[in-house]
């Protein structure tokens, strides 16, 4: 729901979408909202090389993760939800004028998967220079666990030999003040507690937090009994993320609940 757009925002990058896809109508109307744009409901699995040629210079993708997570099938390439992924490739090594940059993210399990060797192939093609890296949020200072592959790619010039023979486990730092070289950091940065960073997201004008209308309605309490819910004190400095592919026994669509007093 543009959650790339709003990292670019928060990197003072300038830019300008020239488009979006999306096939869930409520995510498209809450990235409307949120980046004043209007997502295309297009099928990606049929999008041709004259809807994309010459659009874009970097291109932000987040394909399906079902075919890929290790609570799934692992289906892989013959997936069909990898069938997007896998024209969106077909048709980049086409273009005329290809994007100059390439970011991708997916779930761990994607790093081992047919469809990466397929995508790094396709890239290797166009003369792409490719990083990878196997990353979580708590190594950027968010109390949140979730490993994620990320392939970040461009043909404008190459990093360095040490960030490319391998998928990178550490968040990569500049290695000179020039900008010339780029080492992988081992240091973490420890993040806030769960109060410390959602107290700033629920503070209200006024100065007063807004709890009231983030509270876990009692209807779903009672009618999730036999359900497990994760849930973190104020003072935790780590939350989990889970859909309804992460089994039976949780409750479906949601993550960590914050079990909250004063803030």
């Amino acid at each position: 729901m543009g959650g790339m757009a709003s990292a670019l925002n928060q990197a003072k990058s300038l830019y300008r979408v020239a488009e979006a896809y999306d096939m869930n109508l409520n995510a498209n109307l809450a990235y409307e909202l949120n980046f004043h744009i209007r997502p295309s409901c297009s099928s990606i699995e049929n999008l041709k090389k004259r809807q994309l040629d010459k659009k874009a210079r970097f291109w932000l993708l987040s394909p399906p993760c079902q075919p890929y997570t290790r609570a799934g099938k692992q289906e892989d390439i013959n997936d069909p939800r990898s069938r997007s992924f896998l024209n969106l490739l077909e048709v980049l090594v086409t273009l005329d004028t290809p994007p100059d940059y390439f970011l991708m993210e997916n779930v761990k399990g994607f790093d081992t998967s047919k469809m990466r060797e397929f995508m790094l192939t396709k890239l290797r093609s166009l003369s792409f220079h490719i990083a990878e890296f196997l990353l979580q949020p708590k190594q950027f200072g968010i109390p949140n666990t979730r490993l994620r592959y990320y392939c970040i790619a461009r043909r404008t010039k190459p990093f360095p030999g040490e960030v490319t023979s391998q998928i990178n486990l550490s968040i990569p730092s500049m290695g000179s003040s020039t900008g010339q070289g780029m080492a992988d950091s081992k240091a973490t940065v420890q993040p806030p507690t769960l109060g410390e960073f959602l107290g700033k997201v629920l503070l209200k004008d006024d100065g007063k937090t807004d709890i009231e209308s983030f509270l876990v309605p009692q209807r779903v309490l009672k009618r999730c009994g036999g359900y497990r819910f994760d849930i973190a004190a104020p003072w935790s400095r780590d939350s989990a993320c889970f859909t309804k592919g992460y089994g039976t026994t949780h409750v479906k669509g949601t993550g960590t609940d914050d079990a909250v007093g004063q803030m």
